[in-house]
């Protein structure tokens, strides 16, 4: 692995293309808030919408204010809430309901082309694993089918943040095809004092097999 300053974190960022699927995966422990925070940090005025699945965003969010960082610019970004939950954050433009089969693809397209962005949007999908807890075996590859159909969607780049160990417990065959339909594939871990992020593929031969390493006292200097 080629480590690279956080300082060119935009930079990094800055190699993947509109209508990529980047399929992040975590284990339970390492804060992905984290990462989640220096997308949103160096998103180089390009609009946000945040999948927010299952109040995924507000739990990120309080963790973040606990390690101290300023939350307060998310409160006008727009958000999509997937799968219910009793928490809004950000500036809800709609709701997605999931039943034990599926989710309804089409209203969520609705409510994307409802915004109207007017540039590449930056895509973070936060808690989509805890949905393969929720839908039975069909309604988990149905969900797989339709993270695939937004493969080469140009209006976004989206970021998936999944844990690893959720899917594995769940429907641990489904992880492959997780990383088989994604376009890039990245692993976030914290080893030591220092959170490391790699790509293990890419669709751009510059980053692969690349990755970054920072600690969070270089975070908190940004």
């Amino acid at each position: 692995m080629v480590d690279v300053s956080v300082l060119n974190l935009r930079e990094f960022l800055s190699a993947f293309y509109p209508g990529e699927t980047v399929m992040i995966e975590y284990d339970t422990v390492s804060m992905p808030e984290v990462l989640f925070y220096l997308i949103y940090l160096n998103r180089e005025n390009r609009p946000v919408l945040i999948d927010d699945v299952a109040d995924t965003l507000c739990e990120t969010l309080t963790k973040l204010e606990f390690m101290g960082f300023d939350v307060s610019g998310f409160n006008d970004v727009p958000v999509i809430k997937i799968g219910g939950g009793e928490r809004n954050c950000g500036n809800v433009l709609g709701e997605v309901d999931v039943d034990r089969y599926s989710l309804d693809i089409s209203y969520y397209g609705r409510i994307v082309e409802k915004a109207s962005f007017n540039d590449v949007v930056l895509n973070p999908v936060l808690g989509v694993h805890k949905l393969f807890l929720a839908l039975e075996r069909r309604g988990a590859l149905r969900l797989v089918k339709n993270i695939a159909t937004f493969e080469g969607d140009k209006r976004r780049i989206a970021f998936y943040f999944i844990n690893r160990d959720v899917v594995e417990m769940s429907y641990p065959e489904l992880l492959p095809l997780l990383e088989e339909i994604a376009s890039t594939v990245m692993n976030w871990s914290f080893e030591g004092e220092e959170f490391v992020l790699y790509v293990s593929k890419s669709a751009n031969l510059n980053i692969m097999g690349k990755g970054i390493s920072f600690t969070l006292d270089e975070i908190s200097s940004l």
